[in-house]
């Protein structure tokens, strides 16, 4: 890591600028009024579960389906969305999600700055920040943006797995996305058998499948968890989901050359310049791999995904960029432009 104290004065100082650009660029670029209607809810039902001291199990806000039961609850998310609410109205809700999502950019490009020099992360920073900051609105999924860029870099880090069934008690209570950590931790497990194999080195079963039995634990750890977890997989294969809801749309429904698909396809094409190039390919870590494959599958599924393919893809693409960087300074220096303007355009 280049901001450790034996990295250079510039490998420190382009290191500092990328998670600046990234994470201070993230958290001004999403200060506007609230645009998503599906914020008030989700403060209403913060000030349900403050006021009342339990979490609603029967629909009392809607018209359509008043008196029905109601599984879905994303509780503690609505709680903090709430609190920060009460300190400083809407203008401390727009702070503390821009917040969430500065964090999921800055702890992405940590993971970014493990594997390539400073000057190609600072470069695929706008791409990153360009991609993270859809989505990024005052409702319990932007927490999912910081936890599950915390996870990836957990899973990066030795022993990192043991830690991430944890966060996925945390998760569960906040978002009903945490099934996606547990996925994660299965395609840790299945890197880490790629590489044994790989390596011609005996898998440790014990920190291979330990993680993944503790995380399937943890998304017990919640209210109602069995409701939950029927809740939050019903929404992924739902139909009327993608037929109503835009988000739930497919990415190619989104109008073509908007910033945010230019730079998503961006960072596609570098994941794949990554595994097309031979020296770069033998680096890159089959978890990454999977779960990037995994994710950008649902982003092309479902545009909500979109963010969680950003974060997945963004070590991968910056291999591919550091690859571009090798052959020619004149690649480099189009690379750097082209980053730079879809992030500005973004």
């Amino acid at each position: 890591m280049v901001l450790r104290a034996n990295g250079t004065a510039s490998d420190r100082a382009l290191a500092w600028a990328a998670l600046l650009l990234g994470g201070l660029g993230t958290f001004l670029y999403r200060i506007t009024p609230v645009f998503d209607p599906d914020a008030f809810w989700h403060l209403h039902t913060g000030r349900y579960i403050a006021s009342r001291h339990s979490v609603p199990s029967v629909d009392s806000f809607s018209h359509t389906a008043a008196g029905r039961r109601w599984d879905f609850v994303d509780w503690l998310a609505d709680l903090l969305l709430y609190a920060s609410h009460r300190l400083d109205g809407l203008r401390g809700l727009i702070l503390f999600t821009s917040l969430l999502g500065a964090l999921g950019v800055a702890i992405t490009l940590l993971r970014v700055l493990r594997r390539v020099p400073p000057s190609v992360a600072l470069a695929l920073t706008p791409l990153v920040m360009g991609v993270g900051v859809f989505r990024v609105t005052p409702r319990p999924q932007t927490f999912t943006f910081a936890l599950f860029s915390a996870t990836l870099l957990l899973l990066d880090r030795p022993g990192g797995a043991w830690i991430v069934p944890a966060l996925l008690v945390l998760w569960q209570n906040l978002h009903s996305s945490a099934p996606l950590g547990l996925l994660a931790l299965c395609a840790h497990a299945v890197g880490l058998f790629i590489t044994a194999r790989r390596d011609r080195t005996p898998l440790d079963l014990r920190a291979a499948l330990g993680p993944v039995a503790l995380g399937t634990l943890a998304l017990f750890v919640a209210v109602h968890p069995v409701d939950r977890l029927r809740a939050g997989f019903g929404h992924m294969v739902d139909p009327a989901l993608m037929a109503l809801i835009t988000e739930w749309q497919p990415m190619y429904r989104m109008p073509a050359g908007t910033p945010v698909n230019l730079a998503l396809e961006a960072l596609i094409a570098l994941a794949l310049v990554a595994a097309a190039h031979r020296p770069t390919r033998l680096r890159i870590d089959p978890t990454a791999a999977l779960v990037a494959l995994g994710t950008t599958v649902l982003a092309v599924r479902a545009m909500r995904f979109v963010p969680l393919a950003a974060i997945a893809l963004a070590p991968l693409s910056a291999l591919g960029l550091a690859a571009l960087f090798e052959r020619s300074k004149g690649t480099r220096a189009l690379a750097a432009l082209l980053a730079i303007a879809l992030g500005v355009a973004t």
